[in-house]
């Protein structure tokens, strides 16, 4: 006799269960979303595309994710004596909002030039911040953010910088760098 309760078959319970846990992650991932926290560094935006197929959407990388990887891939540039503005406009693009990439040729182009290297605020960069970024206090408010950055793991070499990052048209990138003290 049923009694009007579930009755699940043992061989069917693991489908049952990884369906039970699928709709329950959806739903979490929703209600993440809907909160405005996101899910950081998994590059979800929703579990569901709204189709039916249960098939995960790709989200922009969040800034935090921007940041690491430009650091990383432009810290390996230099590394390997390549000038990543000049050699890479493309890439610098994906990661450098449009306004700083203008204000940057600009400064190039003008009597005084530029100093120091805009993106890590120094006239050279030091091997002991290949492989070593890391971003906290990471702020976002609509659509900016504001995050710290640390290039090194010991001292001497630990740096630090202050980034500005803007979403344009539907990608976090870098609007302003500077250079902080501890």
């Amino acid at each position: 006799m049923n009694n009007g309760a579930c009755v699940v078959s043992a061989p069917d319970f693991p489908a049952v269960a990884r369906r039970v846990i699928v709709l329950c992650c959806r739903q979490l991932i929703r209600v993440m979303l809907i909160a405005g926290m996101g899910i950081a560094g998994i590059g979800l935006a929703q579990a569901d595309t709204g189709n039916g197929s249960g098939h995960a959407t790709r989200a922009a990388p969040g800034p935090e994710r921007v940041a690491l990887e430009f650091y990383s891939w432009y810290l390996a540039r230099l590394a390997a004596n390549q000038d990543p503005l000049a050699d890479q406009p493309a890439l610098m693009a994906k990661y450098v909002a449009k306004a700083l990439l203008k204000e940057i040729k600009k400064k190039m182009e003008s009597a005084d030039g530029l100093n120091a290297d805009y993106f890590i605020q120094a006239q050279d960069y030091s091997d002991g911040w290949l492989g070593a970024v890391f971003v906290s206090n990471l702020q976002i408010n609509g659509n900016s953010a504001t995050a710290q950055l640390v290039l090194g793991r010991l001292e001497p070499d630990v740096y630090r910088l202050s980034l500005k990052m803007l979403l344009e048209q539907g990608t976090w990138k870098i609007l302003a760098v500077a250079r902080r003290a501890r």
